[in-house]
């Protein structure tokens, strides 16, 4: 069994977390979907070699909904990622 990476993502709506969580199922676990007042945070469980999978993934789900970036947060590391129509790649955040 290969070793993983807990990933934390914000969701604006109900509609968009599903979004995700479909995109997602192939390559990530849920862990907990927790309702927050500003939207969903979902709680992955994904291998550590898949960031950059879930990273693109995570793109593709900005740009199908229309929203402008997400925040992915893993172990010791912040990327915000933006839709795949403006820019392909994500960028590390220095805490």
């Amino acid at each position: 069994m290969s070793e993983r990476q807990f990933i934390k993502i914000l969701a604006p709506s109900t509609a968009s977390a599903t979004c995700l969580l479909a995109d997602l199922a192939p390559f990530a676990r849920v862990r907990s979907i927790s309702h927050l007042t500003d939207g969903y945070e979902l709680l992955l469980a994904a291998p550590i070699d898949g960031l950059s999978q879930i990273r693109a993934t995570v793109s593709a789900w900005l740009s199908d909904c229309g929203l402008p970036s997400a925040v992915l947060k893993t172990t010791g590391r912040t990327y915000t990622v933006t839709p795949e129509h403006r820019a392909a790649k994500s960028s590390p955040v220095r805490a």
